[in-house]
């Protein structure tokens, strides 16, 4: 019996794992359209979009080779 609860934990780890995962990169393609689609917009202070930079700078810091 202990071996099925130790599966059923992992499964439950995996599964809310690959949900945060498809949730973020859901978020990004998101943010990443929202920008591109209105991006002259937002350059000319007529659309306000600040999640954008802040997005690209943590892909850039997760990207780092020492992280």
């Amino acid at each position: 019996m202990p071996e099925a609860t130790i599966i059923e934990r992992n499964n439950l780890v995996l599964s809310i794992y690959s949900l945060a995962s498809m949730l973020t990169v859901s978020i990004m393609y998101f943010d990443e359209l929202y920008y591109y689609n209105n991006k002259d917009r937002i350059s000319n202070g007529e659309y306000w979009h600040s999640s954008h930079n802040r997005w690209m700078s943590e892909l850039d810091r997760l990207s780092l080779p020492n992280l």
